[in-house]
């Protein structure tokens, strides 16, 4: 069975198994199919390392769970030692998104943060604590969006 017929079958989890059970070479190989996907050869973000790949896929693959199973995505913390929060979150996904596909991401976490932290005090309460505050400011200010 050809692998782009196996990969509709896998879940996310699937292919972050698949991806660490690969050999070296063809870890390298996805990481540069990665970058030329999404069109950031020659980039700040053209090299991926396999490391950069396994730690993102793996806190992306467990953000995925905690939204699936409505648990709370706003204080969760991910990676064991690496301590990845959402805002890391953001910029590991980041790596596999095209600018457009990416831009389109941040505007709208943009305007969903701004309008709960400014529309709502407890919902403030709960997010400036938390960084939220800091992670729509930085944001903001690197593409521009209000």
């Amino acid at each position: 069975m050809p692998l782009w017929v196996l990969s509709n079958g896998l879940t996310f989890g699937n292919i972050e198994h698949f991806f660490n059970l690969m050999k070296p070479d063809e870890k390298a190989s996805v990481c540069k199919m990665i970058v030329q996907s999404t069109n950031r050869v020659g980039s700040n973000l053209g090299y991926l390392s396999v490391d950069k790949v396994r730690v993102a896929l793996e806190a992306l693959v467990k953000f995925r769970n905690i939204c699936a199973h409505d648990e709370r995505l706003y204080c969760a913390v991910v990676g064991g030692r690496k301590q990845i929060n959402y805002g890391r979150m953001v910029w590991h996904l980041e790596w596999f998104l095209t600018d457009a596909e990416f831009n389109e991401y941040i505007a709208s976490l943009v305007h969903r943060l701004k309008d709960g932290i400014d529309g709502n005090e407890k919902v403030a309460a709960v997010l400036e604590p938390l960084g939220f505050t800091e992670l729509s400011n930085q944001l903001a200010r690197r593409w521009g969006v209000n």
